[in-house]
């Protein structure tokens, strides 16, 4: 198995749901930012969903 570890910032409150299977699923956004020359970044926003 991959893993990758995302230091960032939670842009929105997590969702909770409950799948008719009964298990649950938690779906997060968290934002990142690439710094560049020059004093310039840029934000990326990656979308995650974990499922329990």
């Amino acid at each position: 198995m991959n893993k990758v570890l995302l230091t960032g910032r939670l842009t929105r409150d997590p969702e909770l749901r409950t799948l008719a299977s009964g298990k649950t699923v938690t779906q997060f956004m968290v934002a990142t930012n690439e710094y560049r020359g020059n004093g310039q970044e840029k934000a990326e926003y990656h979308c995650n969903s974990k499922v329990y």
